[in-house]
């Protein structure tokens, strides 16, 4: 009777964990697995605004013919590339898998760069630039439906422009205005005039013996006379030695006259 009934207890525990371990089996499946659902959309998002730096201000204005650089760097929350694109108001048009467009007009747009690398975009300027031009930077991602585009970042607009001075005429005569005689130095009077108003300017006038080029602040060869840092309008200057060595026949002489800001 005791074998019976160990042999019975047995028997039903063993039954037990037999179910006990069915169940946990058949259970285990359904409580770990993960089901996805398809035909979910990832919706796109516009990259970070860009913070914008240009390497033109008032204090450093760009010379009619140089390059403005802008440069930013902006991140795309769903990793895709991106173009900066400068405008000239405050509207940008994002591309459809392409570079966006400005309404208004647009100073440049770069290529498209990935996400988190600075990108670059150049403007040539021209003399018909206002002295300060306004512009307003945008990040656009590259995808091919549903682009969008940053807020604008305009912190460190304006660039400046930096336009050529001019002349319009120069005398030349004797130190008291008179007419010039071998061996005599000679004063140069010019007639000047700057553009620009919004940056402190002041002009300098170089006068080179004929066929001599300017490198921007010397003569290529031989230098008659400068003046520097002189306000526009009437500038003169006058020769440390005679350019008309004793003798020298009647005539006329040609110089080659500079006027830089």
């Amino acid at each position: 009777m005791y074998l019976k009934k160990y042999v019975r207890k047995a028997a039903t525990q063993s039954l037990l964990l037999g179910a006990f371990f069915g169940f946990f089996a058949l259970g285990l499946p359904l409580a770990s697995a993960a089901i996805l659902p398809t035909g979910g959309t990832i919706n796109n998002q516009a990259p970070s605004a860009p913070s914008t730096t240009d390497n033109s201000s008032r204090t450093s204005p760009t010379n009619v013919g140089t390059a403005v650089t802008f440069t930013s760097t902006s991140t795309d929350p769903n990793g895709e590339q991106y173009y900066l694109a400068i405008c000239k108001t405050s509207a940008v048009t994002a591309g459809t898998d392409a570079a966006p467009t400005c309404p208004g007009g647009s100073w440049a747009i770069s290529t498209a760069t990935n996400s988190g690398s600075p990108a670059s975009a150049s403007y040539t300027t021209l003399i018909g630039d206002t002295e300060e031009s306004n512009w307003f930077a945008f990040a656009c991602d590259k995808v091919a439906s549903g682009a969008l585009c940053s807020a604008a970042d305009s912190t460190n607009s304006p660039f400046a422009t930096n336009h050529r001075p001019t002349y319009s005429g120069y005398a030349a005569t004797d130190s008291s205005g008179g007419s010039i005689e071998p061996g005599e130095t000679i004063k140069f009077a010019v007639t000047t005039a700057d553009s620009d108003s919004l940056q402190p300017d002041t002009v300098a006038v170089y006068v080179c013996a004929s066929g001599n080029t300017f490198n921007g602040s010397a003569c290529s060869g031989t230098e008659l006379c400068h003046v520097a840092l002189a306000t526009a309008g009437a500038v003169s200057c006058t020769t440390a030695t005679s350019p008309v060595p004793v003798p020298t026949a009647a005539g006329s002489t040609n110089v080659e006259v500079f006027v830089v800001d």
